[in-house]
């Protein structure tokens, strides 16, 4: 990588680990996807509950209209 940039590569270690320790990542990647799978099953669980309760309310007004 460091031959495609046209630098060293103790400089492009350099900039890593000055990134590193600037910009630390406190949320691994596997730690971001479970949290949007728990965000996506209560919105799941969410849409399930309003949908059925809105079949519920047009089986009630469908009801009157027979």
């Amino acid at each position: 990588m460091a031959k495609e940039l046209g630098i060293g590569v103790s400089l492009l270690y350099a900039w890593i680990n000055q990134q590193t320790v600037e910009h630390p990542m406190s949320v691994t990647p596997k730690q971001m996807e479970t949290q949007r799978i728990k965000e996506l099953e209560a919105e799941i669980r969410k849409l399930k509950s309003e949908n059925s309760l809105l079949k519920k309310v047009a089986a009630y007004f469908a009801k009157d209209q027979l």
